[in-house]
């Protein structure tokens, strides 16, 4: 993980944050960005009344040390992309769910094939607008390449540190959001690559592979 410098700052304001500011930011946090544990706190509060959702919320929230709301957004405008990005995870890291579990073990996975497995489960939890187009085209490709474009495509690259492929899923500002499959394609060298680019100029101008 990326030592930041607002992580620091943040962590040595946590005394200036209150029980409901706790919970403020946690919510606000979490409408912002899309990580695979969000969407699983989420269902889990919704099995609380309103009055247990809010206690839900302080719980959680109590496990990660945090200034207050107004204070850690200004800190967390000051991060560049990829550093929001991270600092979220680190956040969430603090947190002790089973999602956070799970991601921790399938990124320890690092035999060459285990990498692909958790590439393909952590894009899977990236909402690509393209993606489903551009895997309906991998048939396009030679023969050998008409399974699944993700599975395929991992299995052929070779993967740095499972830390930045966990930060690079991780990005969902919406300009960010194709970067992961920018970074993945420019890593394999295959005639139909430049098609597959081509063929995902039909998504959104923001989230078209460049």
């Amino acid at each position: 993980m990326v030592k930041l410098h607002c992580v620091d700052h943040i962590t040595s304001q946590a005394s200036l944050c209150g029980s409901h500011q706790k919970s403020s930011f946690f919510l606000w946090i979490t409408s912002k960005v899309k990580l695979p544990c969000v969407d699983h706190i989420k269902s889990l509060a919704s099995l609380y009344g309103s009055h247990q959702k809010s206690s839900f919320f302080l719980w959680i929230t109590s496990k990660v040390k945090l200034p207050c709301v107004d204070h850690i957004k200004s800190q967390a405008s000051l991060c560049g992309s990829h550093q929001k990005s991270s600092f979220l995870v680190w956040i969430t890291s603090k947190v002790k769910l089973p999602c956070v579990d799970h991601i921790k073990s399938q990124a320890s996975l690092c035999g060459s094939h285990q990498k692909s497995s958790f590439l393909v489960w952590i894009t899977s939890k990236v909402k690509l607008p393209c993606v489903d187009h551009i895997k309906s085209q991998a048939s396009l490709c030679g023969s050998h390449q008409k399974s699944s474009f993700l599975v395929w495509i991992t299995s052929k690259v070779k993967l740095p540190c499972v830390d930045h492929i966990k930060s690079q899923a991780s990005l969902c500002g919406s300009h960010q959001r194709s970067s992961f499959l920018v970074w993945i394609t420019s890593k394999v060298k295959l005639p139909c690559v430049d098609h597959i680019k081509s063929l995902a100029s039909l998504c959104g101008s923001h989230q078209s592979l460049q």
